[in-house]
């Protein structure tokens, strides 16, 4: 499967490790657009104006944004901008786990959101939050160790071989 990776900095954290996980699970990524704070609408209109992705023609896009969100009425427009720049099958990972507070906070109530847009059905959603739980943080309590992205990707790659048998 030809996978892309879009999202913010924990997008660009994971990605080394998720291309090698991809590639012994037989899986390419064949590329990725992400950055460091960006949000979902930035991030959507960046790939609007970035063609090189859309002839990457990947099968699957791995959406890993949300995190640099707050929720308000633009957040729903913002999403739909994005998908509308992706492939038909998109694994979309909510805001990961974080041990701080306020952080957290925030993440739960833009997942709170994303799923539910979910349940539209034109994306596969994942809580992220639980899907990162129990992995060594970095110091400032958002982002991960490089051994815990090395196993948030293996936990990638697994979801994505779940919502893959469940979609095919």
């Amino acid at each position: 499967m030809r996978v892309l990776l879009v999202g913010d900095s924990q997008a660009l954290g994971v990605s080394g490790a998720l291309e090698s996980a991809l590639s012994r699970a037989g899986h390419e990524l064949v590329g990725h657009a992400a950055e460091n704070g960006i949000s979902t609408r930035r991030l959507a209109e960046e790939l609007a104006r970035a063609s090189e992705t859309r002839n990457l023609r990947p099968d699957v896009a791995i959406v890993l944004v949300g995190g640099n969100d707050t929720v308000s009425t633009h957040l729903p427009a913002a999403i739909a901008a994005l998908l509308a720049q992706l492939p038909a099958r998109v694994l979309w990972i909510g805001p990961l786990h974080s041990i701080d507070r306020d952080v957290a906070e925030r993440h739960a109530a833009v997942a709170a959101v994303q799923r539910d847009l979910a349940r539209g059905g034109r994306y596969t959603w994942i809580d992220g939050g639980a899907l990162a739980a129990g992995l060594p943080h970095a110091q400032d309590g958002v982002h991960f160790t490089r051994d815990g992205y090395a196993q948030f990707a293996l936990r990638v790659v697994q979801a994505l071989a779940r919502a893959s048998s469940k979609a095919g």
